[in-house]
């Protein structure tokens, strides 16, 4: 899985999978935002990822789902990076003649198994950073490339 992220302009960032798939992101403080919260994207996908996980396993316990929704609220701490101290999934299902002892195995089973999402987030998987910088010098004219681990 691979993820593009280019800086159009001021705040503007422009992301796509390699599927084609896009999304902008803003600054959430401008006045005109041009695009959503990185924060809330990354909920988004919380949410999604929660929510594919369990209608796979509930399909497979044959239950007659009508209509599924997370609400996802997030307490975060007063200084920076303001990480996520709490994170609250919320889960409304609707459905026919659902057995409620499943639907909870479902979502358990998602939590504690199968979404990928909560498990990033709950285990604090590591993460590399890299930076090569391409600095334009106009003596000599080759570039300098630059990379910090």
């Amino acid at each position: 899985m691979k993820v593009t992220v280019n800086w159009k302009k001021d705040y503007v960032f422009e992301a796509s999978d390699e599927k084609g798939f896009k999304c902008t992101f803003d600054h959430p403080e401008q006045e005109s935002p041009e695009g959503m919260n990185p924060l809330v994207a990354l909920l988004m996908g919380l949410g999604g990822c929660m929510g594919l996980k369990a209608m796979i396993i509930l399909k497979k316990m044959k239950q007659d789902v009508e209509d599924l929704s997370f609400e996802i609220s997030v307490e975060q701490e007063e200084e920076e990076p303001k990480a996520f101290s709490k994170i609250e999934l919320t889960c409304t299902i609707k459905g026919n003649n659902l057995a409620p002892n499943k639907v909870d195995y479902a979502f358990n089973l998602a939590k504690e198994k199968y979404c990928p999402a909560i498990a990033i987030l709950k285990n604090g998987t590591p993460i590399e950073c890299k930076c090569l910088s391409l600095i334009h010098i106009s003596e000599p004219t080759r570039p300098l490339y630059i990379s910090y681990a």
